[in-house]
């Protein structure tokens, strides 16, 4: 077994921030971190459309992972595949179970891991902006709910196939979050307005095992400061972090292309 060479931060960071680069102007409402105190920086315009009900979205909940790297047949889950592969653990049911709900009624949830593991593949990756290009994607809908933290997935790259093998479910991983995008993108009927997935989120989040949600934090009117509220909320009780897909051909910012994700 081969650890990863580069630490979680490093892959968090550099991940989100080359989605940030990928759509520049077009990525407003950043996930949230712990170091951070500013609010999602969303143009007037974007805020009138989601106001009025002109954009419509859908939220995006993801889980970094690493992964180790199994290269001889006496790993434990050689069997699945036969050959090299990666692997990372499920260490929190509470998070896991949540992704899976998530997954299945408020939006798209996913874990998203390398395909590789040298720290001299991340630089290269992180210097020429291709860390989410060799990146994995899971659907947590596809995923069962867990009774404890014993649980593991594991994906091989060529082809590219995977399965949450505690629970002997084969997954179909999505080789990049930019394929992910443009995948949920065509499925128009997952898109919401804001007031509807304003009171959906609110539902949604009396059901988790968190402290008491109250009126005041989920029915703010302002679409700025309602999603730095949700990405705070996941972030702090969960570690999920949250971005936002706005509907394809939804809303043209002048001199950019469709803005994609908040």
């Amino acid at each position: 077994m081969v650890d990863p060479e580069f630490s979680e931060f490093q892959y968090t960071y550099g991940l989100t921030r080359e989605i940030e680069n990928r759509w520049g102007r077009e990525i407003v409402g950043t996930p949230y971190y712990p170091t951070q105190n500013y609010e999602a920086k969303i143009g007037s315009d974007v805020v009138i459309g989601l106001s009025q009900g002109d954009i419509r979205f859908i939220p995006l909940f993801m889980q970094y992972k690493r992964s180790e790297w199994l290269t001889t047949k006496r790993a434990k889950e050689w069997d699945e595949f036969s050959e090299e592969y990666y692997r990372f653990g499920i260490h929190s049911k509470n998070q896991h179970n949540t992704l899976v709900d998530l997954g299945n009624g408020l939006g798209k949830s996913i874990y998203v891991a390398p395909g590789f593991h040298t720290v001299d593949d991340y630089s290269e990756y992180h210097q020429n902006q291709r860390l989410a290009k060799n990146s994995i994607c899971f659907d947590c809908g596809e995923m069962k709910k867990v009774s404890d933290s014993d649980h593991v997935v594991i994906y091989a790259l060529e082809p590219l196939r995977g399965a949450f093998r505690s629970e002997s479910n084969r997954i179909s991983p999505v080789e990049n979050i930019f394929t992910l995008v443009e995948n949920v993108q065509e499925e128009s009927e997952l898109f919401e307005e804001f007031r509807t997935l304003r009171g959906r989120f609110r539902e949604a989040k009396f059901d988790l095992e968190t402290p008491q949600v109250t009126n005041e934090q989920d029915f703010i009117e302002n679409p700025v400061r309602w999603i730095r509220e949700q990405q705070q909320f996941f972030f702090e009780n969960f570690g999920i972090a949250v971005f936002f897909i706005l509907e394809k051909g939804g809303y043209e910012i002048p001199g950019t292309s469709t803005t994609r994700i908040l």
